[in-house]
């Protein structure tokens, strides 16, 4: 057929850019030391930032999960699939956050996909941060709403753009940022972004991604970081239980009648199986360890102080302390995967980000930082990058 050649050629061109990506097969758990296509390497790429992942706490959770519930849920939640353990889990997890209800999906991209495309309505409006998810953006597109973006943590263009939207007349406006922007580790001003939802009555959604089981004293996310002690009406938090904590899945956490609403009208909770049991049993645990065992996120705080005081005075900063994300900003899609590859051989891997990713000319090696990585790990990975070009 003559799309697979068009098909075929989009890859070419691609592979002309260095924007074309491949799998890699991963031989082991994620832990700090990693086979990947058969090459042993300290790697700097995961998400999973307390190590809970390979937790026997939570190894053990899921797997006496698996003997009670089973692999799979069967069925959406809406049919037979909303088990006892995923009612357990959406408790614990809005008293984590403090918000009234919550509400688990199978994946957080479902959570984001599932929330937004769900709030506006199609005569809403919807205002994004330009670096937001990209699963942010697809779940606003789908609602129907006008969907406009506002320049990277500015506040004074979005507050504009919100009066026109009111002056207007448009009765819904949401607001949708990251916690934490994945690509460069900075935090969303929630005190501020509060104040203007609460101005212009919008809601504002909040991505945890990375964020849940990071910030504030006990890794609450950006409310506790932010020392916001009661829950703002106008909030809603989504999050994934994949990052932090360790497993699999999504969840959307604010007021019971939002929850009822997505149970009632989201595409992605209704229309998707329900997550498998050990991985509900899996977030439980980690939940319960991250409270009772406060040393992992720790030692992770420790960690982001070496990476980032090592990071600036390598001359790849000035680097925050505060995410485990680091991002080391080279400009072109060859300078990043030429970095990589050097650190490769140097037996480190740190993954090479590009467009569509991040933005053209600002192409980047995104060095993210567990609590399992050890001080000759931290050494390690400063000795090879070196400094800054």
């Amino acid at each position: 057929m003559a799309w697979w050649s068009e098909l075929e050629s989009g890859l070419a061109a691609a592979e002309a850019e260095g924007q074309r990506r491949r799998l890699r097969t991963l031989e082991t758990a994620n832990v700090p030391v990693v086979r990947l296509d058969g090459k042993e390497l300290l790697q700097f790429a995961s998400n999973n930032y307390l190590g809970l992942a390979t937790h026997p706490r939570v190894v053990a959770a899921s797997q006496a999960a698996a003997a009670r519930w089973g692999t799979g849920s069967g069925a959406s939640s809406l049919v037979t699939g909303h088990q006892g353990i995923h009612a357990e889990l959406e408790d614990v997890l809005a008293k984590s956050k403090g918000a009234e209800a919550a509400l688990v999906y199978a994946a957080g991209s479902l959570a984001n996909l599932g929330c937004l495309s769900a709030l506006p309505g199609e005569d809403g409006q919807v205002f994004l941060d330009k670096l937001d998810h990209a699963t942010l953006y697809d779940g606003a597109k789908l609602s129907g709403a006008a969907v406009d973006r506002f320049p990277h943590q500015d506040l004074n263009r979005l507050a504009a753009q919100m009066k026109r939207s009111r002056a207007a007349g448009i009765h819904r406006i949401v607001v949708a940022v990251d916690a934490v922007y994945s690509m460069d580790g900075d935090l969303a001003p929630l005190p501020q972004l509060l104040e203007l939802a609460q101005r212009y009555d919008a809601v504002l959604v909040v991505d945890e991604a990375h964020s849940t089981g990071i910030l504030g004293a006990q890794g609450h996310g950006l409310l506790e970081h932010f020392k916001i002690r009661s829950w703002p009406e106008c909030l809603v938090l989504t999050g994934t239980l994949s990052k932090a904590l360790g497993s699999l899945g999504g969840y959307v956490a604010g007021s019971r009648v939002l929850v009822e609403h997505l149970v009632n009208r989201s595409r992605g909770y209704i229309y998707a199986t329900a997550l498998p049991g050990p991985c509900a049993a899996a977030a439980l645990e980690a939940l319960r360890v991250i409270e009772e065992e406060p040393q992992h996120l720790a030692r992770l705080r420790q960690n982001c102080g070496v990476l980032a005081q090592g990071l600036t005075g390598l001359g790849w900063g000035p680097q925050d302390a505060v995410t485990p994300i680091f991002p080391l900003v080279v400009g072109p899609a060859d300078a990043a995967l030429a970095l990589q590859s050097r650190l490769s051989e140097a037996g480190i891997f740190v993954p090479a980000i590009r467009p569509p990713t991040v933005p053209a000319g600002s192409c980047r090696l995104r060095l993210s930082v567990t609590a399992a990585h050890g001080d000759a790990e931290l050494a390690a990975v400063l000795t090879a990058l070196g400094a800054k070009p």
